[in-house]
């Protein structure tokens, strides 16, 4: 028998066969190795890194990571799709990585074409992949919250642009999703190139800015503008009010912007980029939204 004492993980670490003979390390399971290159447009010198999703925090693997490549600071690790990859469950063996200190994924194209296996093709079916965007006045953050989602930073500034995409794989309610990620900061100018590229989207965060009470207005615009252009009906929405770290400046009170959400049938959630509360939890109530009417429609 069992000493009663021996912790459960111990019991764990080593399952025998029936003969007693054999045996399966746990610990080696959860170690595997994967190639990483620094993030330039043709990447060079391969370097193999070990890496134990039991016992390493992410944080601690891209510091390996930049030491192996001689990188000041790594940020962030992307995938040969220029995915981020931020959760060390989402690593496989052999994996290619490319990691950067900051900056945008430079690399023109992976380096290997590998075909996937019958077990790749099943994990990978039952990935969500969904498009949103972030809707809402100019400066009231969604930048900022985007940054914070994906680059897990605050943006203390920014230079407008026409439009900026990225693409984040991440686990939310221990499922894997992949989300396409448009930030229409700057678009608010050309209408039509915005109108245009919401009509794909799946779903979206309508943000507003708790110390300005006209950018809680003008949601109803925004609300107008998806009835209009978005061919699909009843698209799921989120309601984000950014800014809660300035309490004292607030002008948007809960109960009035919980009274929008309900009457658009949508999630409310109160949100810092500056802080980052509130950050994953807005992008992961639309994300439960988008799979429980990808659920729906699957059942009809």
């Amino acid at each position: 028998p069992q000493n009663p004492k021996t912790p459960v993980s111990t019991l764990l670490r080593t399952l025998l066969n029936k003969e007693n003979k054999s045996f399966i390390n746990l610990t080696a399971m959860s170690e595997i190795r994967v190639n990483i290159y620094k993030n330039e447009k043709i990447p060079h010198s391969p370097h193999k890194v070990l890496v134990n999703r039991e016992k390493d925090t992410f944080e601690a693997f891209l510091k390996k990571c930049g030491a192996k490549l001689g990188l000041s600071k790594a940020r962030l690790a992307y995938d040969h799709t220029g995915a981020i990859i931020d959760e060390l469950e989402l690593l496989k063996e052999d994996q290619e990585l490319f990691i950067s200190q900051g900056e945008r994924f430079l690399v023109s194209g992976s380096l290997t074409t590998v075909a996937e296996t019958p077990e790749e093709r099943k994990e990978n079916a039952k990935k969500s992949f969904f498009k949103i965007a972030l809707l809402g006045d100019a400066s009231v953050g969604k930048s900022a919250i985007t940054c914070r989602y994906v680059f897990k930073r605050f943006l203390k500034s920014y230079t407008s642009t026409l439009e900026d995409f990225y693409t984040k794989r991440t686990n939310i309610d221990n499922e894997f999703v992949e989300l396409d990620i448009l930030d229409t900061a700057g678009m608010e100018e050309f209408s039509v190139v915005r109108d245009a590229n919401i009509k794909d989207r799946d779903g979206f965060l309508m943000v507003f800015d708790l110390t300005n009470m006209d950018t809680f207005d003008r949601l109803s615009q925004f609300y107008k503008l998806i009835d209009l252009i978005h061919t699909n009906r009843g698209v799921p929405t989120v309601i984000v009010g950014n800014k809660v770290d300035k309490e004292g400046e607030r002008k948007v009170g809960t109960d009035r912007a919980v009274s929008l959400a309900k009457d658009k049938r949508a999630q409310y959630i109160e949100c810092s980029a500056l802080n980052g509360s509130g950050i994953d939890e807005a992008f992961a109530s639309l994300v439960r939204s988008l799979r429980k009417k990808h659920d729906n429609k699957s059942t009809m």
